[in-house]
């Protein structure tokens, strides 16, 4: 695995757990970057030395 992804409406009521279930299997499997998809939000949040990119799924549809 190169890379973990969580998809979620919004981060507005749930950015910790969120956050926090990326987390997890980035952790476990030794993966440094991971990917949000949204709605509309577009970020990026350091945990640690990990790096996870918020984006809105039609910018990363765009992107593919």
């Amino acid at each position: 695995m190169t890379e973990a992804i969580q998809v979620t409406w919004s981060l507005e009521d749930n950015k910790e757990r969120d956050i926090d279930g990326l987390n997890d299997p980035m952790e476990k499997h030794g993966i440094e970057k991971g990917l949000i998809l949204m709605e509309d939000e577009k970020g990026t949040v350091n945990i640690g030395s990990k790096k996870v990119e918020m984006l809105p799924v039609r910018l990363w549809l765009s992107r593919k």
